[in-house]
């Protein structure tokens, strides 16, 4: 009997492993019949560690159901290589204690790419520690402590960031060459520290709170800072749109003793788009510092940089000595305040290699003519694009008589302060 049970032992060995054959959404369904517990011993078999995937489905797992299920699943799992690492849970489970120790065992695990979606969860020190892990994403953690210090995680190269409330002093990496935050707040009453030497593409888009601080980024190609409405940095002082000029802040007098937050990071780039409402003052304050963008190609503004006079656009164009494109997108509907109108300027002394200016806008209107009026001195083409339609380019000169025509409909709207404009 004994040798018949052993005979049958070595036939079963003998056989092909199919189930790790099959298709991962296959082998996911079948998986979902199965008791959480055996499901548990299907996962911890080596053959079907990489990826490891867990979320709560329709909020059906508490939080003890989903402990219970998770920290069996990794400790059966003992320090058998992960590729990726994704934890996805429903707001309401209150798991910070978990998750931190499902964290640090994923990494034990050599996890190379983590994902985070888990709301109000919190990650702080003691920061990771990881020589496998290259990508990292979180989306709806709240972050503080040393967190975002990855000096112990040298192979780093992506950090990605949403909808995260940050708060910490600083984030760094020398290794990072993708970092993405989006629609994430700066908690920290003090200037939250990036610094990544190495990085090539920043995305840093619709954040809120206090602006952080760009430190250099001597490799960096694509740039691209967009603060939301929502940030920190506003001039209430001001009657119009931009920065009064008198407050400590505006004046660079305060906490940061007179230097740029956003553009002495990112002097290096390449490609740049600058985009913010008007009356945030935070681009208008750095160009009182403004670095030489010795590298920069295409430049891409939205109305911050002359809705309140082409000051701002001038000073960006002189420290661009070798600037290609320059990009302005108008918003429909936003309204300039008249300062535009009857300011005098100074020709800015440009890039000689600036062939193409191109407008985005709904329609050609006032704001379209400013700019047109300002540009007719500096350059020889422009590309005016509505919408969606196709564009091409257009010689200024084909422009004179419709700007003529655009000159008495100025007049007419403006009968004040329009006389210095047109004698400009």
């Amino acid at each position: 009997m004994a040798e018949k049970t052993r005979a049958n032992d070595a036939a079963w060995s003998d056989q092909e492993d199919r189930i790790s054959a099959l298709p991962d959404g296959v082998l996911e369904h079948i998986l979902g019949f199965l008791p959480a517990h055996q499901a548990v011993q299907e996962c911890a078999c080596p053959t079907l560690a990489p990826p490891l995937e867990v979320h709560s489905l329709s909020g059906r797992l508490q939080r003890h159901n989903i402990s219970n299920f998770v920290s069996p699943l990794l400790l059966l799992r003992g320090h058998i290589t992960l590729d990726e690492v994704k934890f996805d849970f429903e707001p309401y489970l209150h798991l910070h204690h978990d998750i931190a120790i499902w964290i640090r065992h994923a990494l034990l695990c050599k996890a190379q790419v983590f994902i985070v979606h888990f709301n109000n969860v919190k990650l702080g020190d003691p920061p990771l520690v990881s020589n496998h892990l290259r990508r990292i994403e979180l989306e709806s953690v709240d972050l503080e402590g040393k967190f975002l210090s990855f000096a112990s995680c040298p192979s780093l190269e992506v950090l990605k960031m949403k909808i995260c409330e940050i708060n910490l002093g600083r984030i760094s990496s020398q290794s990072l060459k993708h970092l993405r935050i989006e629609y994430c707040t700066f908690r920290c009453r003090e200037w939250t520290h990036i610094s990544v030497p190495s990085l090539i593409i920043l995305r840093l888009n619709d954040f809120m709170g206090t602006t952080p601080l760009l430190q250099a980024m001597p490799s960096l190609d694509i740039a691209s800072v967009e603060p939301d409405v929502d940030i920190d940095d506003y001039c209430y002082e001001a009657d119009f749109e931009g920065c009064c000029g008198l407050c400590a802040k505006c004046c660079g007098d305060d906490d940061h003793k007179g230097s740029c937050v956003l553009l002495g990071g990112l002097l290096n780039a390449m490609n740049l788009e600058l985009t913010a409402c008007p009356d945030m003052f935070i681009f208008g304050r750095d160009l009182r510092w403004c670095p030489v963008f010795s590298n920069l190609k295409t430049l891409w503004l939205n109305e911050w940089c002359v809705a309140a006079g082409f000051d701002p656009l001038i000073c960006l164009l002189e420290h661009s000595p070798v600037l290609e494109k320059l990009t302005l997108q108008l918003s429909k509907g936003q309204k300039w305040t008249k300062q535009t109108v009857g300011s005098t300027y100074k020709l800015p002394t440009i890039s000689g290699r600036l062939n193409i200016v191109e407008i985005k806008c709904a329609k050609v209107d006032s704001r379209v003519y400013k700019i047109l009026h300002f540009l007719s001195k500096i350059v020889l083409q422009v590309n005016i694009i509505m919408d969606s339609k196709s564009s091409r380019l257009h010689p200024l000169e084909e422009f004179v008589g419709y700007v003529n025509a655009l000159e008495i409909r100025e007049r007419t709207l403006y009968h004040s302060g329009y006389k210095s404009l047109n004698s400009t």
